[in-house]
């Protein structure tokens, strides 16, 4: 279906590309700085429009040489020249535009502003055409189809995010609705589509970020709270005038707050409830405490009588939508012993006939309703980021409507059903290594986590994500050598989520792509293959007691610790009462760290192995795994790789992303021992021989004065995606 052309279009035909001071028109095979034209031989300006035009993803030498001479046989010498030739022209020297990524290829670094073919633009928006399917009358043809795929350009501050729509039932058009250097997101859209409310902060969970408001179109954005407390789901009451928002100020801790959109003190509404809506102007829906680590969706009176259940899973449902005739209900954002899960449809008379909808397998973060009541849109991760997925209701198949390496969390519907809001953007993460104060940058391409230091502290591991992992955090085991830089894959083609490396080169991991997913246990450099341990899925998995692996899975609807020996045989359950994770074991196999729910309260625990009973390390430890992006932060509790030292973060301020709280680092007696309590940090702080690093997200190496860390970049903005 191509769309007619708006009287104040401008189509273009010309694919021209800017990049920092640079300006490179492929068509009319010019390069210019400025007003001034840089000459290029025909080869080596042929390699900088291939990288140009593939920018931001891996390009390999095969690929490039392929591509650039097809029909001739070059050696490796004729493209260094060519790219020796491309970095002298953009001064590019210190290979921050074109990334070398050893014995792999090339990346594309720079952030490109790109005009492409197949657009027709409009004043404020940019439209993609969805070429004629293959049997449609415009006769379109599979060897066609590569140059009628359209590509959305979202400007970014740092970067620019490409949204695909190649596979999207229809055409979608993007228009920007805020524009921060940083980020904004959790977008919610008043009744009469006329103002946006949003949290100006990184994160799409909870952010300590600020609350805003802006009238739509074009108005300023007016910050509407002005407090350090993590914040989610924001919503509109029904005639307007006030916003509701969620406060968490610790796991078991939910309330709800409003506050005027005109501006005024923010006031507590509801004690234990978290992302409410309304459901008429006398009664809302909303996510509560049941106990423990339980959380079920309600609905009541704005006063809180009158509680009716609606659904009450195992773990936790932390977000809801009620379809327009008030019959069922989307939960999103539910979370159990197995981890993140699909969104749910649950009709309100009888949840026992609740089922999962959207795309299957899928980590479901938010969902809504057309209003009309015929679709249901999700906010879901697949394996390669979140995109936007709807379904018609009651049972139509889960179909893909937004696409690309940046994301789209968040479904804000507008009142005409034919557009809504999404916070579009994208997180890139690297590896950074402190030593005695120096900072170094570790990897600079890609999605990095999950660094991990030798016991020698001369080798760091790491994870660098794959697009098919099905796990959005999780990646293939790179190490790089700290001294010579040299860097090596190691199990390639194996994507796995987490994984421990014990002293004599063996590696125990999760490993999650399609088919394979289960424990594993390997050998760094070793001639045979990994061996599927078990099929048990688990977020972290520890080499255990002489022998055995032990690992986090569910039975029934708890989760356990359990261990399994090195050959496969002997599963099972070492804890007798369930846990919610298992956060670390201690180089002498002595330990292993749980995060356990004891009499309604969470605590960080020191769980024996070899007999004796719990001891209870703190319970105000930073819980490390609150939300999807746990890759990037943590345990609250870790060992130095030969135990000599213990590193202990306090509190919930700590985060990565921010590079904000503290790491104690405790020196011990005893490598791998386990001291007393930690009740506070002033008390911790006392302890003689204490060091404090002001960092609250370091990976330790084998002495405090080394330590990696990763440091995300993230931009998103608001933006309002129209469907035709």
């Amino acid at each position: 279906m191509i769309s007619e052309p708006h009287p104040a279009a401008a189509t273009t035909r010309q694919r021209e590309y800017a990049f920092g001071a640079f300006t490179l028109n492929v068509d009319a095979a010019t390069l210019r700085r400025g007003a001034e034209e840089i000459a290029l031989r025909p080869k080596a300006f042929a390699v900088l429009a291939y990288l140009v035009e593939h920018h931001g993803r891996l390009v390999t030498k095969t690929e490039l040489i392929d591509a650039v001479w097809p029909d001739a046989a070059v050696t490796d010498n004729s493209l260094a020249q060519c790219l020796l030739e491309v970095r002298r022209a953009l001064n590019d020297e210190a290979l921050e535009m074109i990334r070398t990524r050893s014995r792999r290829g090339y990346v594309f670094a720079a952030p490109v502003r790109q005009t492409p073919l197949a657009f027709t633009r409009w004043p404020d928006e940019v439209r993609v055409e969805r070429p004629p399917s293959a049997g449609s009358a415009g006769g379109f043809r599979p060897r066609a189809a590569h140059w009628a795929v359209a590509l959305l350009v979202v400007s970014i501050a740092g970067g620019l995010v490409v949204l695909r729509s190649t596979r999207a039932p229809h055409g979608v058009t993007y228009t920007q609705l805020t524009d921060f250097t940083d980020s904004a997101t959790s977008p919610a859209v008043s009744p009469d589509g006329r103002m946006l409310a949003f949290i100006r902060g990184s994160r799409t969970f909870t952010d300590p970020g600020q609350l805003y408001v802006q009238m739509l179109p074009g108005g300023e954005p007016v910050q509407l709270t002005r407090d350090d407390r993590s914040k989610m789901a924001p919503a509109f009451s029904p005639d307007g005038t006030r916003i509701a928002y969620t406060v968490v100020s610790r796991a078991d801790k939910w309330e709800t707050w409003s506050v005027p959109v005109l501006g005024g003190e923010p006031e507590l509404m509801l004690d234990n409830a978290a992302a409410l809506t309304w459901l008429d102007r006398g009664r809302v829906l909303f996510s509560e405490i049941k106990g423990g680590v339980q959380m079920g969706v309600v609905t009541a009176t704005a006063q809180r009588s009158n509680v009716t259940d609606v659904y009450l899973p195992d773990g936790m449902a932390h977000r809801s939508a009620v379809s327009p005739d008030g019959r069922s209900v989307l939960v999103s954002s539910e979370m159990n012993a197995t981890g993140w899960l699909p969104c749910r449809l649950v009709p309100i008379e009888d949840s026992k006939r609740a089922r999962a909808v959207g795309p299957a397998g899928a980590k479901c973060t938010h969902a809504s309703w057309s209003p009309d009541g015929r679709w249901m849109y999700f906010s879901a991760e697949t394996g390669d980021g979140f995109h936007t997925w709807r379904q018609r209701f009651p049972e139509g198949t889960a179909e893909q409507i937004t696409f690309g390496p940046s994301e789209e969390e968040g479904i804000a519907m507008w009142p005409d059903g034919r557009s809504f809001a999404s916070s579009v953007g994208r997180t890139i993460s690297s590896i950074w290594v402190h030593d005695n104060g120096t900072e170094r940058q570790i990897t600079s391409a890609g999605y990095a986590h999950s660094p991990a230091f030798s016991r020698d502290g001369e080798t760091l591991y790491y994870l660098l994500r794959v697009a098919d992992a099905r796990e959005w955090t999780a990646g293939e085991l790179w190490s790089v050598d700290l001294e010579t830089r040299r860097e090596r894959r190691i199990l390639p083609a194996v994507s796995m989520g987490h994984y421990d490396i014990d002293a004599r080169g063996r590696i125990v991991f999760t490993r999650t792509d399609r088919g394979f997913e289960g424990i594993w246990l390997g050998h760094l450099d070793g001639p045979t293959a990994p061996i599927r341990l078990t099929r048990d899925t688990s977020t972290r998995v520890f080499f255990g007691p002489t022998g055995t692996v032990l690992f986090a899975a569910a039975e029934g609807s708890r989760r356990y610790l359990f261990q399994v020996r090195e050959d496969g045989s002997g599963r099972q359950k070492t804890s007798a009462d369930p846990i919610i994770s298992l956060k670390g074991v201690s180089p002498n196999k002595r330990w292993a760290i749980l995060w356990a729910a004891a009499n309604e309260q969470q605590q960080l625990v020191g769980y024996p192995l070899d007999g004796g009973e719990p001891v209870v390390i703190c319970d105000q430890c930073a819980d490390s795994d609150g939300g999807p992006a746990h890759d990037r932060t943590p345990p609250a509790l870790s060992w130095s790789p030969g135990g000599d030292f213990l590193f202990l973060r306090l509190g919930r301020t700590s985060d990565p992303l921010y590079d904000t709280g503290t790491t104690y680092v405790v020196t011990l007696a005893r490598p791998g021992d386990l001291p007393a309590s930690f009740r506070s940090d002033a008390e911790i702080a006392s302890r003689p021989g204490v060091q404090v690093v002001p960092h609250g997200g370091l990976f330790p190496g084998p002495r405090p004065s080394l330590h990696a860390y990763t440091r995300a970049v993230i931009h998103r903005n608001i933006y309002r995606i129209s469907l035709r």
